[in-house]
């Protein structure tokens, strides 16, 4: 379906490969949200809904009539001058917005019901808020992943009544009968959308590191997933690192991990996810333009963390899967790996033929009896995973951890 718009204003941009179309438009909100995507919060560049206050009272405003802010869509399809219409779209800025706007839209659709209508706001009006916990004392499931408290549906209602009392029962949707104004940018590439993504999110809530790196190499997740169907990818919008760490399986990877696994390999040393790389990256990093340009390397890394997986899960059990599920145990092999100069295979083939050195129930003693509250146990475990990896590559030793407890300078 396309939506009725009128077009404001239009301006250019120059890309690295193109020119840059962009429209500043108006459209009817009740279009915009009748012609919303059904998967609109899964566009891939976007992180998940986060509660935030201040954006969670926004439906006072909409019901109020207050201006809201420009909302950013990006389309594959030209904008339809001569009909003055868009169709398609996605949201390149204001997710979060929309979905706190469509979720009001369906609380109003339920309390429009002939059966409650009525009743709900002649509750409220009686000011008795015990009666109207009473009544509607579940959550008000909208979706999936979303409920309006006791507490939020009583103040939608009650601002109803206090600032569009004209509306009550019957016309509440009316609300969404406003324009609202959006940016719109035409066919732009991934690249120009994780740019634009990147510099709309600047001056809001901080996008983690582990979401910036996913999106500068978002383009290698299709890829990932095309050639190993096998493989789970998990992204840092989906779950935390923390629960990550806890539940990994076997088959199942962090999306950021990998990539800090294959720069890791390449520079032979261990990167570290900070603002610091995230910019290297930006700027044109060596090592990431060669991710980028080469996607063998990409299938060679894939590849050999599934057969390591396969290894840890078969000699270690539960204790091997969760091993490499922190970023510090994982980068620092492929960094013992890189710099005794032996490759994958190989190994992979010493883990086959030494099956039990890597002695990871050992490591995990071994960190029991550190004092975390005195080390960097962050750099304390790379530093300690790399000397130890590159002692059972260089003499095919079990490993003592205590042994190399906190690297060189341990």
């Amino acid at each position: 379906m396309s939506c009725r718009i009128e077009i404001f204003s239009h301006t250019t941009e120059n890309s690295s490969e193109k020119e840059l179309q962009c429209y500043l438009i108006g459209m009817k909100l009740n279009d915009y949200l009748k012609n919303l995507p059904s998967d609109y919060q899964d566009y891939d560049i976007q992180r998940g809904i986060v509660r935030n206050n201040y954006l969670d009272n926004i439906g006072r405003d909409i019901i109020k009539g207050n201006h809201l802010p420009v909302i950013t869509l990006t389309t594959d399809r030209l904008i339809n001058k001569e009909k003055s219409s868009i169709e398609d779209f996605k949201i390149l800025d204001g997710l979060q917005r929309t979905f706190r706007i469509h979720q009001l839209y369906l609380f109003l659709k339920e309390i429009s019901k002939e059966e409650i209508k009525n009743e709900i706001f002649d509750v409220v009006k009686k000011g008795d808020k015990p009666e109207f916990r009473r009544k509607y004392r579940t959550e008000w499931k909208l979706s999936d992943e979303f409920s309006y408290t006791v507490l939020e549906a009583r103040n939608i209602v009650e601002t109803f009544i206090e600032c569009r009392n004209e509306l009550v029962p019957d016309n509440l949707l009316d609300i969404f009968d406003r324009e609202q104004w959006f940016e719109v940018w035409e066919k732009l590439s991934i690249e120009d959308e994780i740019r634009k993504m990147i510099l709309l999110n600047a001056g809001h809530k901080p996008m983690n590191n582990y979401h910036q790196l996913e999106l500068l190499f978002l383009n290698q997740l299709s890829f990932i997933k095309e050639q190993f169907p096998n493989i789970e990818i998990i992204r840092g919008k989906d779950m935390s690192t923390l629960a990550y760490a806890k539940s990994r399986k076997k088959n199942q990877f962090y999306f950021a991990h990998i990539i800090e696994t294959i720069l890791s390999f390449l520079n032979k040393d261990v990167v570290t996810l900070n603002s610091s790389l995230i910019q290297s990256i930006q700027e044109g990093d060596d090592a990431a333009i060669r991710i980028r340009e080469n996607p063998e390397i990409i299938s060679e890394t894939i590849a050999f963390l599934l057969e390591f997986d396969e290894r840890l899960d078969s000699h270690f059990g539960n204790e091997g899967t969760k091993w490499i599920a922190k970023d510090t145990v994982l980068t620092a092999v492929v960094v013992a790996i890189s710099r005794t100069g032996i490759t994958y295979k190989r190994f992979i083939e010493l883990l086959s033929e030494y099956p039990f050195m890597l002695n990871i129930n050992g490591f995990n003693e071994w960190r029991k009896t550190l004092d975390i509250s005195s080390i960097n146990i962050g750099k304390y475990t790379k530093e300690t995973v790399i000397l130890g990896v590159s002692d059972f590559i260089e003499n095919h030793n079990l490993i003592n951890w205590k042994r190399y407890s906190g690297g060189v300078n341990g």
